[in-house]
């Protein structure tokens, strides 16, 4: 399960680095339709699929119809917004808003889960920053900076300062999740180890009450053999522990 999710957060990493590199980098190099929708809806997709994927991981499934379907009416308003009333205030406010709705909703899943591994309240802690400061860059674009300007880092501080946040999000969500992976992979390994010793100790209680020797033999192909496993008896009979 942890190798599965984090396959899967591979990928929807490599679909927000698209989203990135369409709306950043590509830039003014491809129509400026294809850049907006493409790359914002790259971006916000990856969002959407890392809040699955974490859900499925803590255990708790979602509607992932519902959330789609408020994803394509996030792209048709985003194409409204381009071809018919090109309003980047608006564009910037409805983005904002979704993520808004996802990185709470993640938190909040985490909060329900009640894990207290650092890692656990590492993401809910990133979660719930990133929640709360795109809350607040949907009033900035709502009530201050209603005309803002297409380009990134062009002069608006909040602006600015909203790309990077979101930008060392980007980057420390992986991070987050591999380590409750790691977490996972090591508190099940604790518990599984801790039920094979429960177990060897009552096949060793109750080898001493049979009379004789339990011992297991092995021979390979080769001509070699030996005794993997003999129990406490076998010293009445030959003298010596089951060790030698």
């Amino acid at each position: 399960t942890e190798a599965d999710g984090v396959l899967r957060w591979a990928v929807a990493s490599c679909m927000q680095s698209c989203g990135w590199i369409i709306s950043g980098v590509l830039r003014g190099k491809i129509p400026e339709l294809w850049s907006i929708l493409l790359g914002n809806t790259f971006i916000v997709g990856a969002m959407l699929m890392y809040f699955l994927i974490l859900s499925e991981f803590l255990g708790h499934r979602q509607r992932a119809r519902y959330w789609v379907t408020m994803l394509g009416l996030l792209c048709l308003a985003m194409a409204y917004f381009s071809l018919f009333k090109n309003d980047v205030a608006i564009r910037t406010v409805l983005i904002s808003a979704y993520v808004t709705v996802v990185t709470l909703a993640s938190a909040h899943i985490l909060y329900r889960h009640g894990n207290r591994m650092p890692s656990s309240r590492f993401m809910f802690g990133l979660y719930l920053f990133s929640g709360c400061f795109m809350a607040l860059r949907v009033v900035y674009f709502l009530v201050i900076e209603t005309a803002p300007d297409q380009q990134a880092f062009s002069g608006s501080a909040f602006k600015d300062l909203s790309l990077v946040i979101f930008y060392l999000f980007s980057v420390l969500l992986p991070f987050g999740f591999i380590l409750m992976c790691n977490e996972r992979y090591a508190s099940q390994s604790h518990k599984i180890e801790g039920k094979l010793l429960e177990k060897t100790r009552l096949f060793d209680r109750l080898s001493r009450q049979v009379p004789g020797a339990i011992y297991q033999y092995q021979y390979f192909a080769d001509g070699r053999s030996c005794f993997p496993f003999a129990s406490d008896g076998i010293r009445k009979i030959y003298e010596v522990t089951p060790d030698e």
